[in-house]
């Protein structure tokens, strides 16, 4: 017998092979796996997170919400986000609102103005830039930007959660050439195992 991704079950009987059981017609196995993927990230504030749990069982039955969350109920209840989530944000500066803000800006090809503390020095400086896309990668969102005076094709990343105040800075900078192959970057990303394998020989010495 083999297990159909709908909650059915496949069967061979006299020799032909059979569809029996009921399809999930809740979707609730997929909605259980975006559950589990999203606490596994542990890239958003609990209060954000109860959010989006909560919204995936729109449209649920009552039977259909019960085993939905005694299905993520331990990754549930050992939730804990990373270190720099812990801290739940006012609502304009929570990461669902920068979300939506910069889904927005890209829609409209706009230039957007923000504030960016980065890792390093922790100071706080102001970018002008044309948002080109979003993507979520290892814990954290990232937007990838064609900075104000910058060519086309000359692009910077920036951490969504390290953005704040967002605002649109009043022009259009509309590129043919500001195409970014997200793809492509992948290859790039070392704690992806995208790019071609690599051999590599080498001799060490080391002291007895």
């Amino acid at each position: 017998m083999q297990n159909w991704h709908d909650g059915r079950d496949v069967i061979k009987l006299d020799g032909v092979y059979q569809l029996i059981g009921q399809p999930d017609s809740d979707g609730l196995t997929y909605r259980v796996a975006l559950a589990q993927i999203l606490l596994g990230s542990r890239a958003f504030p609990k209060v954000e997170t109860e959010k989006i749990i909560n919204e995936l069982t729109n449209e649920f039955s009552p039977d259909a919400q019960k085993r939905y969350f005694e299905a993520i109920k331990a990754a549930r209840n050992s939730y804990e986000p990373l270190s720099g989530n812990k801290a739940e944000p006012d609502e304009t500066n929570s990461l669902l609102s920068k979300l939506d803000q910069t889904i927005q800006f890209i829609k409209s090809v706009d230039l957007m103005t923000f504030h960016y503390q980065n890792s390093h020095d922790q100071k706080d400086r102001t970018y002008h830039g044309l948002p080109v896309t979003l993507y979520f990668d290892t814990f954290y969102f990232y937007v990838v930007f064609n900075l104000e005076n910058h060519v086309a094709g000359d692009y910077t990343f920036f951490r969504l959660d390290h953005m704040t105040d967002i605002y649109p800075y009043g022009k259009k900078k509309q590129d043919p050439n500001n195409k970014f192959h997200l793809h492509d970057q992948r290859h790039y990303v070392n704690l992806l195992q995208m790019g071609e394998q690599t051999t590599y020989q080498f001799k060490c010495w080391i002291s007895p």
